[in-house]
């Protein structure tokens, strides 16, 4: 089953990775989500 993400939750992990310079891998495992299918999709 494929999770569903919010606007909101999707734009706060994008602006982890690309304001404050964190890592993909850092930030799944700090939102509690896999970066494998059908995880962590931006």
């Amino acid at each position: 089953m494929t999770q569903k993400f919010s606007p909101e939750f999707k734009r706060e992990c994008a602006q982890l990775i690309l304001l404050h310079n964190h890592m993909q891998p850092e930030v799944a495992r700090a939102m509690n989500v896999s970066l494998t299918p059908p995880g962590f999709h931006l």
